[in-house]
């Protein structure tokens, strides 16, 4: 589950709970917590990837979880509780890397 654009920092300190924010492009084992409870929702591994060096050029958390269907519905309701989080429309992450200059058609 990827987190992209200018929240994707906060969505890193509410939801992930286990040390300091990761070092970029490295793999660090977390905690997945609600950020309204603090309720585990699981324990997986964290990306951290800041603009501009993602593949849409903007902030990008990456949360590779158990996967779940609780867990996914879970995280999306985390993320539901927080303002300025949606999904993502279809096509909407590839154009958002062409807008920034990361692909090309």
């Amino acid at each position: 589950m990827r987190v992209s654009g200018p929240g994707a920092a906060d969505c890193l300190r509410a939801m992930i709970a286990g040390g300091p924010k990761p070092r970029p492009r490295v793999a660090s084992g977390r905690r997945v917590v609600d950020p309204a409870t603090g309720g585990l929702i699981d324990r997986g591994i964290v990306l951290w990837f800041p603009a501009p060096k993602s593949f849409t050029g903007e902030d990008v958390v990456e949360l590779q979880l158990h996967g779940g269907r609780a867990v996914v519905r879970a995280v999306l309701a985390g993320l539901g509780k927080m303002t300025g989080y949606r999904a993502a429309e279809a096509g909407e992450v590839a154009r958002r890397a062409f807008d920034n200059g990361t692909i090309d058609l």
